[in-house]
């Protein structure tokens, strides 16, 4: 029930529903992943 009302409450805070939410979470965390890996796998720079 205490979860319910937290959820029910976090929910009319943020001006955006939950799914949009989540969906640019994980887009923003996809992008992360993808530029560390870029760097990780790009050669290293020789000065």
């Amino acid at each position: 029930m205490y979860f319910d009302d937290l959820s029910y409450r976090l929910a009319r805070v943020t001006p955006v529903p939950a799914p949009a939410g989540l969906l640019v979470f994980g887009v923003a965390l996809a992008g992360l992943t993808l530029a560390a890996r870029g760097r990780r796998d790009a050669p290293p720079r020789t000065a």
